[in-house]
């Protein structure tokens, strides 16, 4: 008896303490007051740092759908920023690229061979893929790495690269893939220079 008596004085007091933090609009169990939070906690990280936006300077995507997102693991601190590039319907190639940015003394792991970063995309189909010879190429960035691959009638190529930053402002790993149109070709002269179209852009507020 003396138990349940401190459970439901435990309960009570609980449930007058969450009924007091929704009064003041802070709830730390509404899944909402967690992502403003972490939101909040983004805009802190962000604020007095380059903050780096990627795509790939290719005319097939003018015209295109171009999305993005952004997202940090507050635990390995990290920031993850990902673009995904569809072409018209003229010239339906599409791609995705993956940027990871450390913060606050995070890391950011690079795999040992690009082909292995599908996993970052839950989308691709991971059977029978055909990897092709590994090359690297060099960019305004630096060396990157790159397969070509076939992957259900598409040509691809994927890559990965390593971007140097400005000290202090952490380490950033590329990865990404582009895929020609269902019946097209991509050499591999072609899939170097989509390697090479990478482009990163500063866009901190001024």
């Amino acid at each position: 008896m003396r138990c349940n008596i401190k459970l439901t004085i435990f309960a009570s007091l609980a449930g007058l303490c969450l009924a007091g933090c929704n009064e003041l609009g802070w709830n730390p169990l509404d899944p909402a007051f967690t992502q403003r939070q972490q939101q909040t906690e983004l805009e802190r990280v962000k604020e007095g740092r380059p903050v780096l936006e990627v795509d790939l300077a290719l005319d097939v995507f003018s015209g295109g759908s171009n999305r993005f997102s952004e997202q940090a693991d507050f635990d390995a601190r990290t920031i993850e920023r990902r673009r995904f590039l569809e072409g018209g319907p003229r010239y339906p190639a599409y791609a995705s690229l993956v940027l990871k940015e450390a913060f606050d003394g995070g890391q950011v792991s690079s795999f040992a061979d690009p082909k292995d970063s599908i996993a970052l995309w839950r989308d691709v189909e991971r059977s029978n893929l055909g990897f092709e010879t590994l090359y690297e190429t060099r960019n305004d960035y630096g060396p990157a790495l790159w397969r070509r691959v076939t992957s259900r009638g598409r040509i691809c190529v994927v890559f990965q690269q390593a971007i140097q930053r400005e000290s202090g402002a952490g380490d950033a790993v590329l990865n990404g893939y582009y895929c020609s149109p269902a019946g097209e070709g991509l050499s591999e002269g072609q899939a170097e220079y989509v390697v090479q179209s990478i482009r990163l852009r500063d866009i901190s507020p001024s």
